[in-house]
């Protein structure tokens, strides 16, 4: 019997094969795991911290928060920096993804205290509690002290920090604060201190000049002491490490004692006395260095303060202390006039840096130290501004002044003005006395 065979051609069964093998093992194509980053940002925060890999699909612990942000308490990770994405507590699970991701700190501002203490009064007072970077108003002062008037908070007990208003807006930094009740003595009795030249304190004897404010601060509240006026000549010229000794060891300790202070430019403190450029005065004691303090009232001209003026009050007694050019012009002396006539209310002081000799007499032309040595004229004298505005104006009560030199170191004038009124002019000046005057200052008792 015969018997056929059909011979089949290896590569169509080699196809067959394959095609069979596809259909069954390659409808998706087999692809390795990736690995992808976790990356941690501080979000305002501060330290460092490692990124952790991950592979797609795999699932692991976050590693704890290593980050730090002073004043605030982490509370976990988010997928967006405002908070508004995915949220992961700290150590939490987390499933990667197919991407890499950044999980960002999340803050919260942990609760401070203010607490108030009486710093010598009576009473009792329960603490604010803020949280960082908020603001609230201070409660109002609940302390008493026999004999004296509430001032102001500070941040210290001996009013040399940062002081706040009664129910003043605080804004909490990033730790707890305690507020002391700063006090005024409540008598008839208060004194201005009257600063004379200080150029040679200020340049050459810095420890005095240094002890001398230091003074006034440790004596503000037993002298009861309201303010504190310059007369000119603040350091030997225009210069900045003179200008920063006056102000860092000196005129910015008493402001920041909220204790209203004037300095005033002498013939010492112009850039130029030819043409009377004060740019570095402005740059120190222009009107910035007065900023948001109440008893600043204006400077003249725009942008300066040549030419200033200031206000306190002392129980029922409201005053204006006026400080003038040295050897003043007409328009410094008509801008004076215009605050003048603006207060009438107040008791007026006037500050001037020459406007006495040291004998007691008007600075009238050509002596001494006169203003025609200057090259100005008779105009800009000490008699000029007693004509022209002092004996004027019935609310001008006193004159300071500085300026000549050599002894006698100190001279007085009383003058009856055009209204009956008796106005007292005191020079002082103790630069040539031995150490500069040993820090000595005029305290002038109300």
């Amino acid at each position: 019997m015969r018997k056929y065979f059909t011979l089949v051609p290896s590569f169509i069964l080699f196809a067959s094969l394959y095609a069979a093998v596809c259909v069954v093992g390659c409808a998706s194509p087999i692809s390795s795991a990736t690995n992808f980053v976790i990356t941690f940002n501080a979000n305002g925060g501060m330290g460092s911290m490692a990124t952790q890999t991950l592979s797609t699909g795999s699932t692991v612990r976050l590693v704890s928060n290593a980050y730090t942000n002073p004043g605030y308490m982490f509370s976990g990770w988010n997928t967006s920096a405002n908070g508004s994405g995915t949220g992961y507590s700290n150590d939490a699970s987390i499933a990667m993804g197919e991407a890499s991701i950044t999980l960002y700190a999340v803050w919260s501002p942990n609760n401070d205290t203010i607490t108030f203490n009486a710093n010598g009064g009576q009473g009792s007072m329960s603490a604010q509690t803020l949280s960082t970077g908020s603001s609230a108003r201070l409660a109002s002062n609940a302390f008493s002290y026999s004999g004296f008037t509430f001032s102001r908070w500070d941040t210290s007990a001996d009013g040399t920090g940062t002081g706040y208003s009664d129910g003043a807006s605080f804004a909490m930094g990033a730790a707890s604060v305690t507020l002391y009740a700063i006090w005024t003595r409540v008598d008839s009795d208060f004194t201005i201190v009257m600063i004379p030249d200080s150029q040679n304190e200020v340049d050459v004897q810095t420890p005095v000049w240094r002890i001398q404010n230091k003074w006034i601060l440790e004596n503000q509240v037993s002298r009861n002491i309201r303010a504190v006026i310059g007369v000119g000549d603040v350091a030997n010229s225009a210069s900045d490490i003179g200008y920063t000794t006056a102000t860092a060891q000196g005129y910015d300790l008493l402001s920041t004692a909220n204790i209203p202070n004037m300095p005033i430019l002498g013939n010492h403190d112009y850039s130029n006395l030819a043409t009377r450029n004060t740019d570095k005065w402005d740059q120190y004691f222009g009107p910035g260095r007065y900023l948001g303090k109440e008893w600043f009232i204006d400077g003249y001209p725009l942008n300066s303060t040549a030419n200033i003026a200031i206000k306190f009050s002392v129980n029922q007694h409201n005053y204006l202390v006026v400080g003038l050019e040295f050897f003043p012009r007409a328009s410094a002396v008509s801008w004076a006039q215009s605050v003048i006539t603006a207060n009438p209310d107040r008791e007026v002081i006037i500050s001037t840096h020459a406007y006495l000799t040291n004998t007691g007499a008007r600075y009238s032309g050509a002596e001494a130290y006169g203003p025609i040595p200057y090259g100005f004229s008779t105009q800009n004298s000490g008699q000029a501004l007693w004509d022209s505005l002092i004996k004027l104006n019935k609310n001008i009560i006193l004159v300071l002044c500085g300026h000549d030199i050599g002894g006698p170191f100190e001279a007085h004038l009383s003058s009856t003005g055009y209204f009956g009124n008796v106005v007292h002019q005191i020079f002082a000046n103790y630069q040539t006395a031995a150490n500069s005057g040993d820090g000595a200052v005029l305290l002038l008792k109300f």
